[in-house]
């Protein structure tokens, strides 16, 4: 790895660690402004950098062409006021100027950081064990958020390794243990369960059918979301889904009919008009809230980076962002992206596989 890979590796390593551990239960402690001006200025940091990188260090046409999408974007975000969006186009923008397995190594080593502190400070009674709500979570606010770490440290340490083997299987069956039995995180639970049978069976990829079939979910998920949101009263059937679902086409019905879907996002008053608070799918969540403009950019994204991993045989790379595809369904989470990189990783690859006559170049080197 050359100095300009790491610098931009450990600025990223920086920015994810220091979120990751203040959305833990060290938010509720320490409620310093300081804290968000520090992570504010951290996010203006990793943009000019990006910007230089991309005028100065790694220049072509199309990483500038890139470039300037992805800063129209930002400038949207900040006019609307949309802090979330304008932070996954900002990491997008530097991730253009990474290779794929830095931008992995990148959130692999930061999560093992953060959790490693905050577990750490959980031990030494500096922070709580449980959350209000007398939940086990070991220091962070929600058990589920420990549980997606963990599901996505493992998919990620997969996709490196690029292989199964019994250091691989053991690690999972632990991993499962852990999110399954204390942390009670049944999501989590899955997301490590379909990411270790889906690369004992990556052959399966080979076919045709199944390669459309996984690059146009996004495209179906988006639409499945939104025929249930405006549909959920018109089927007698549809309500018994809400105990399996945790309320989220009840809750995804009453958002849909309630804000509408506009070209650049509707904004919600008041988060706690229904389920206490919790508005969890992302496909319906940023839909609403980010808009037209952010769905349709992010959904073709993935769309293309899966289609582009599995025409260049990166199973275990598709498996990542497949894996994370389906959790957004349910989950806020991999969306955000001091959390997960799947969007990031997918602008990456989008750039990588259009900057090149060989779509494998660059996709997981």
């Amino acid at each position: 790895m050359d100095i300009k890979l790491k610098q931009n590796v450990l600025v990223l390593i920086i920015s994810i660690g220091y979120q990751v551990f203040c959305s833990s239960a060290w938010q509720d402690i320490h409620t310093s402004f300081y804290w968000k001006i520090a992570n504010y200025l951290m996010y203006v940091a990793i943009y000019f950098l990006a910007a230089y990188e991309t005028a100065f260090m790694n220049f072509n046409k199309k990483r500038a062409i890139f470039f300037v999408v992805l800063t129209s974007l930002i400038i949207i975000g900040l006019l609307k006021g949309q802090t979330a969006a304008v932070m996954v186009f900002i990491y997008c923008a530097l991730a253009i100027n990474m290779s794929t397995r830095d931008l992995i190594s990148a959130y692999l080593v930061a999560l093992i950081i953060a959790i490693l502190m905050v577990i750490v400070l959980c031990v030494a009674g500096i922070l709580p064990s449980y959350t209000e709500a007398g939940l086990l979570a070991w220091g962070f606010r929600n058990p589920n958020a420990l549980g997606f770490y963990l599901a996505l440290i493992f998919l990620l340490g997969q996709t490196l390794v690029t292989h199964s083997n019994w250091i691989i299987n053991i690690v999972a069956f632990i991993l499962v243990l852990v999110v399954y039995l204390p942390l009670n995180d049944h999501t989590a639970s899955l997301m490590i369960i379909l990411g270790l049978v889906l690369g004992w069976c990556s052959s399966i990829f080979k076919y045709k059918i199944i390669n459309i079939c996984i690059s146009t979910m996004p495209l179906f998920f988006t639409g499945l979301v939104f025929w249930i949101g405006h549909n959920y009263t018109n089927y007698a059937w549809m309500p018994r889904f809400n105990d399996f679902f945790t309320l989220r086409p009840m809750i995804w019905h009453f958002y849909f009919d309630n804000f509408p879907v506009t070209w650049l996002g509707t904004a919600i008053p008041d988060m706690k008009l229904i389920g206490f608070g919790a508005f969890d799918g992302a496909y319906a969540f940023y839909t609403i809230t980010f808009g037209i403009l952010f769905i349709s950019t992010v959904v073709g994204a993935l769309t293309w980076s899966l289609k582009k991993t599995l025409n260049s045989q990166n199973y275990y790379l598709t498996i990542l962002l497949l894996v994370l595809t389906l959790a957004a369904v349910s989950e806020n989470t991999p969306f955000i992206g001091f959390q997960s990189p799947l969007i990031p990783l997918a602008f990456l690859i989008c750039y990588h596989t259009l900057s090149t006559k060989n779509e494998s170049d660059g996709v997981l080197k």
